[in-house]
C-alpha cells in the first residue's frame, strides 16, 4: 500500500533484502544478515526501517563495533537518525529506546522500552531489545540489602522466553539463555 511504501521502501528489490536480512537474524546468522540489509539500503537508500535493523546486525556480528565510531554500526545509527521521520510511531518509539542505550542513558532506555513492550507485548524487537538491556545493564541501584544491578538475568530470561514463546522461530533469542546459564555456571559467555 501507499503508507507501507511510504514507511518502509518503494523497492520490491531493497524489500526483499530486507527480508532476508530480517529471517537470518532470527537464525542468529549475523553477518549473512548484515550482508542482506547493506544490499537492503544500497537499493534504497532511504529505507529507514532496514538501516534501524542493520544496527542489530552490526552489533551482533562484530559486538566491538560498538567501540568504533565510524563503524557500521555508527553508520547505520547516524543514517537512521537522519531517517526518523520514515519510522512508524512504534519504530520511532522503539528506535529512540534503542539510540538511549547506546548513548549510555540506560535509564531512559528502560524507560521508553518498558512502555512500548507494555502498550504492545507482541513487538519482539522491542521486547528483544530490553532484554539485551537486561543482559546488560550494570548499574548499580541500591536495595535494603546493599546494592544490586539494575539489570536482571530473570528478566532477561523471561523476555527471551516471551519471544520464543511467541515466535519459536527465533533462534537468536536462545543467545541470552544460553549466556545466562553459562554466567550462572561460572563460564564466560562468549566460550
Amino acid at each position: 500500500s501507499a503508507g507501507l511504501a511510504a514507511t518502509t521502501t518503494r523497492s520490491l528489490d531493497a524489500y526483499r533484502a530486507y527480508l532476508r536480512g530480517v529471517r537470518l537474524i532470527n537464525r542468529a546468522q549475523f553477518r549473512q544478515a548484515r550482508d542482506a540489509l547493506f544490499e537492503a539500503v544500497r537499493l534504497d537508500s532511504t529505507f529507514a526501517q532496514a538501516h534501524f535493523l542493520l544496527i542489530e546486525a552490526a552489533l551482533f556480528a562484530d559486538p566491538f563495533s560498538a567501540l568504533t565510531p565510524r563503524a557500521e554500526l555508527a553508520r547505520a545509527f547516524d543514517r537512521s537518525l537522519t531517517l526518523l521521520d520514515h519510522f512508524s510511531p512504534a519504530d520511532r518509539e522503539l528506535f529512540l529506546g534503542v539510540d538511549a542505550i547506546f548513548a549510555g542513558r540506560l535509564a531512559a532506555a528502560r524507560e521508553v522500552l518498558a512502555r512500548r513492550v507494555a502498550h504492545d507485548s507482541s513487538d519482539l524487537r522491542a521486547v528483544s531489545w530490553l532484554s539485551f538491556l537486561e543482559y546488560m545493564d550494570g548499574v548499580l541501584v541500591a536495595t535494603p540489602g546493599g546494592e544490586r544491578p539494575r539489570g536482571s538475568p530473570n528478566e532477561n530470561l523471561r523476555l527471551a522466553k516471551r519471544i520464543l514463546a511467541l515466535d519459536p522461530a527465533r533462534h537468536d533469542a536462545y543467545l541470552p539463555i544460553i549466556g545466562q546459564y553459562m554466567s550462572a555456571a561460572g563460564s564466560y559467555p562468549a566460550i
